[in-house]
């Protein structure tokens, strides 16, 4: 018994199970919730470039009505989704931070750490997007009188989820980093 005791040395004690589950709920929550609030911001910018995408594919295809504020029909597009991206980055977030040596204040400092490395990378790409030129032969749907803003729009949501895919690995690398400090110093 006094061998295993040995094997197991925890720098402020052992971590209370519970408030570290709790903790890892609350960030895939948290997650789910910034993911959302990203989509919604991001449609904000990509309805400015084009509101036609929303007009004459996003709304009809999503079933959210635009005739109201459209504003607030891209805002709930957006959300509705990107939301789950939260689950995608997250998950893997929480889990590594479970693996933090502290409180579980420090599980909360290293999420939001990585969480702030993807979305300003997300939104870094997906910005970047806007300067790729519209490929050569792309077409509109038909009655939109802005086809090249309709498909930077389209580009936009289309590399904005290749990014975020990007992103999450720096982010995952910031918070494996993270861990490996803490149980190295530890």
């Amino acid at each position: 018994m006094t061998a295993t005791v040995r094997l197991i040395s925890w720098s402020r004690g052992p971590p209370d199970l519970m408030a570290r589950l709790s903790v890892f709920l609350m960030l895939i929550v948290i997650s789910c919730l910034l993911a959302g609030v990203y989509g919604a911001l991001h449609n904000q910018v990509s309805y400015s470039i084009s509101p036609e995408y929303f007009h004459n594919l996003l709304f009809e295809s999503t079933g959210v009505s635009g005739d109201g504020n459209p504003r607030v029909g891209a805002a709930q597009v957006g959300f509705a989704g990107t939301w789950w991206m939260g689950l995608v980055t997250g998950v893997p977030l929480a889990t590594l931070a479970l693996f933090l040596r502290g409180p579980e204040r420090a599980m909360f400092r290293a999420y939001f750490v990585s969480v702030l490395v993807i979305i300003a990378l997300s939104a870094a790409f997906g910005m970047a997007s806007l300067t790729l030129d519209v490929p050569p032969g792309a077409l509109a749907p038909e009655g939109v009188t802005d086809p090249g803003a309709f498909l930077r729009a389209a580009l936009l949501h289309s590399y904005s989820y290749l990014s975020g895919i990007v992103a999450l690995v720096a982010g995952l690398g910031v918070m494996g980093v993270t861990v490996w400090r803490s149980r190295r110093d530890g």
